[in-house]
């Protein structure tokens, strides 16, 4: 069933809605303008770390009222995020030997760069690795992952087809499962990404990375603690997460997962209303990645984690504060572009067959009394599985609905 609530992308019931978050009426009352005010600027994505799921916002308890534009026309622009260091061979060494406490050897891989340069928020700089690294096949394999995250971040929506269409090739022409593991395991990324756990590999659910090389390992339990969180499982979220954390070890190559996976303990105690811990695990990982300018896991995370990654910003590192949310407002519409397009690619893989049959009915404009005449189920039946269909592809309503699906004229057949 479909949950109807969410705590930074975990709570469940009203008690959510009293803990972390207030619906849009709410906020309507406590900043004296009108609730379709507040749904205005939702819709334009101006009060950050508000989360749609399913029918409801959920918008954190401590966000302030947004100015309104039509009072600041003529004012100076808002000054640009702090700038971190660039990323050419030198500053790639020095952030390694700051991560590792050891002088790097030698010149960084295109897997390090790629992935300083993605943790730094630089995603042109990742995608580029990516596309340098056409003639190795190893290198290009291990930044799969983060060239499809990029291109989720950026809405680059072509540049994932490329990745992706290289991957099936390489999956269906190769005998080693090794190599098919680090191509699945790039595509799950893209899966986890737009919040659509169903398309995962069986492999990444059951938790089997025998298959896959040793340092990748911990990544891929990353994405296991995504999965777990899209469906809702935070108990075997967290146990992941705190399981796979003593092996993220250092190494030469920089894309280290052990600040995601202290994100991720902070989102489930968060799901189970321990704030004291939810907030050390948050401030761990803080304390080791900002100063080395590395802001995307807690703008990716920002929404999941229902105003505390912002509280604890201001509190202990206001320099970072801009940057963090300036780079969530950036990339969130990218997101949504990037995931309507992903959804309507892929629908009839996230649906059944009798889901799909239903969803394309009800998008022609047969009514629900309808439908359920067709499939001879009963009415409420049939909305409870309207509401399924919702909730797997994160949509509202109807009008929603027809920008997923292909358009048919009513009473034809498909």
């Amino acid at each position: 069933m479909r949950s109807n609530a969410y705590n930074g992308g975990m709570i469940s019931g009203k008690e959510g809605f009293k803990m972390n978050y207030a619906s849009s009426e709410e906020m309507a009352k406590k900043w004296g303008i009108k609730k379709r005010q507040v749904q205005a600027l939702l819709a334009n994505g101006r009060i950050p770390g508000a989360v749609k799921y399913g029918r409801f916002w959920m918008i954190p308890c401590g966000a302030e009222k947004p100015a309104d534009l039509r009072l600041h026309r003529g004012l100076p622009e808002k000054p640009a995020p702090p700038s971190f260091p660039s990323h050419d061979m030198r500053a790639t060494q020095d952030v390694f030997t700051e991560i590792s406490g050891a002088a790097a050897v030698g010149e960084p891989s295109l897997y390090s760069i790629g992935g300083l340069s993605y943790l730094q928020g630089d995603f042109e700089v990742a995608k580029q690795c990516y596309r340098k690294a056409g003639n190795d096949n190893e290198a290009q394999l291990r930044l799969a992952s983060i060239a499809v995250a990029a291109a989720v971040s950026t809405g680059d929506y072509a540049f994932y087809l490329e990745i992706e269409n290289h991957l099936k090739g390489i999956i269906k022409e190769t005998g080693d499962e090794r190599v098919q593991a680090l191509s699945e395991l790039a595509l799950a990324a893209a899966c986890m990404c737009v919040l659509l756990p169903g398309m995962a590999p069986e492999w990444l659910k059951n938790g089997d990375f025998l298959r896959l090389p040793e340092e990748t390992r911990a990544e891929a339990a990353y994405m296991r603690t995504r999965y777990f969180q899209s469906v809702g499982d935070y108990p075997s979220m967290l146990a992941v997460a705190q399981t796979a954390l003593p092996f993220c070890t250092y190494s030469q190559e920089i894309f280290h997962p052990g600040v995601y996976l202290k994100l991720m303990c902070a989102v489930a105690y968060l799901s189970k209303g321990r704030m004291e811990e939810a907030e050390k695990w948050l401030l761990d990982a803080m304390r080791g990645s900002l100063k080395l300018g590395l802001i995307t896991p807690f703008a990716e995370l920002l929404p999941m984690l229902g105003g505390l990654v912002e509280e604890l910003l201001k509190r202990e590192y206001p320099q970072y504060f801009d940057a963090v949310v300036a780079q969530w407002e950036n990339t969130f519409s990218h997101w949504i572009i990037f995931r309507n397009r992903f959804t309507q690619d892929n629908i009839v893989v996230i649906l059944s067959r009798r889901e799909y049959q239903m969803a394309m009915l009800f998008a022609q404009g047969f009514s629900m009394k309808e439908i359920a005449g067709r499939f001879h189920i009963s009415l409420s039946r049939q909305k409870a599985i309207m509401n399924e269909i919702y909730g797997k592809l994160l949509i509202n309503n109807r009008k929603e609905l027809l920008k997923l699906l292909p358009v048919y004229p009513k009473n034809s057949t498909f």
